[in-house]
């Protein structure tokens, strides 16, 4: 009961109490409009500064320019926005400002968000109206651009990677005399096969295409001088007059005349001279025709040159057999019939003759 009865004490002295503190409620109720004002401008000022700040930079050219990119910024954005269309859009477009377009509410806080809210909207609606067409169609181009390059660039690595390079086909150029040759060939191949032999006037139409197919015309002076033709020397020495590297027509010549003209032939085959590689027959011949010239050493030196070469020819062997044995050379020429005897190649009748002479030689 006390402490009810101290309770109604209280609240009785409180109402007896003088109305000293009602002056300064009524001036706090006067200020209360005040505060609200302030309260409402300090609300637009965080959401002016919060919509600059959050707004995106690519959409607003003015804000990109009050705040100056990075250099690392500056190089990723460069690729995709050219400078000078975005500086031609910045000058056509109407200069805003948030001053103009923002209109302050001082009667509630509520009012005053709405009107900011409305006007940046309205900045939006413009920015989106007058830049956000051409800036999206720069991006757009450039963009489409580069692309179209990376995709040009890929596809042409592809194709060298996986589709294989052809050569391209090589052209032979063939001369004038090359064909003329592939002629004569192929016509003298025809012959041969045809006729085994063919004549020297058959002969004559592959020389008539080619001149100098060596082989046609080494063909029909052999085929001359078999025949006992009276036009072979002159041709043979024609032939040699105007190919003189072509030992062959030498050989023929030689060959042809040796028997009776020994000294002729010698003359002819040591004009000039092949290698023993080249044309072992042709030193054979060499010293065939000095033996037939009556000059024995110059044919057995000659012999004993070839048969280091050559030591399996038997002929050779006989030959420098006879040599040395026409000369009295009993034990040289003894030597020389043996090992004409050791290789196949001597006919029957001169194997016996061999055999005699072996026989004679050793005293029997």
């Amino acid at each position: 009961m006390s402490v009810i009865n101290q309770m109604l004490k209280d609240l009785d002295q409180r109402q007896q109490q003088p109305n000293s503190e009602l002056p300064r409620a009524t001036m706090a109720a006067k200020k209360s409009p005040s505060n609200l004002l302030w309260f409402g401008l300090f609300a637009i000022l965080i959401i002016v500064v919060a919509s600059l700040y959050f707004w995106p930079k690519q959409m607003s050219p003015s804000i990109i320019e009050n705040q100056p990119l990075s250099a690392q910024t500056e190089q990723a954005v460069t690729p995709l926005v050219d400078k000078q269309a975005v500086a031609k859009i910045n000058a056509e477009l109407p200069e805003l400002s948030v001053e103009d377009s923002i209109t302050v509410s001082t009667s509630s806080a509520e009012a005053t968000e709405t009107a900011a809210n409305d006007n940046s909207q309205q900045i939006s609606n413009k920015i989106e109206q007058n830049q956000a067409p051409q800036l999206k169609s720069e991006v757009a181009k450039q963009i489409s651009q580069m692309k179209t390059t990376v995709e040009k660039s890929t596809q042409s690595e592809i194709e060298e990677s996986v589709i294989p390079q052809t050569e391209q086909p090589r052209v032979v150029k063939v001369s004038p005399q090359q064909v003329q040759r592939d002629n004569a060939q192929k016509q003298f191949n025809d012959l041969i096969a045809k006729y085994g032999n063919p004549t020297a006037q058959q002969l004559e139409p592959v020389l008539a295409i080619d001149e100098t197919y060596h082989k046609a015309r080494i063909q029909q002076l052999t085929w001359l001088s078999q025949h006992s033709d009276t036009n072979f020397v002159t041709k043979a020495q024609q032939a040699i007059a105007n190919w003189p590297e072509v030992f062959q027509y030498r050989q023929l010549l030689a060959r042809h005349i040796v028997m009776k003209q020994p000294k002729e032939a010698y003359r002819v085959l040591t004009e000039r001279l092949p290698t023993i590689e080249q044309s072992p027959d042709y030193h054979g011949l060499i010293a065939y025709s000095a033996k037939q010239m009556g000059d024995l050493p110059l044919a057995s030196k000659q012999y004993q040159l070839l048969l280091r070469s050559y030591p399996e020819r038997s002929d050779w062997w006989l030959a420098l057999a006879l040599s040395e044995d026409q000369m009295g050379n009993q034990s040289m020429a003894l030597s020389s019939f043996e090992q004409s005897l050791r290789f196949p190649g001597l006919a029957t009748n001169v194997r016996s003759y061999a055999e005699q002479r072996i026989k004679a030689l050793q005293g029997f």
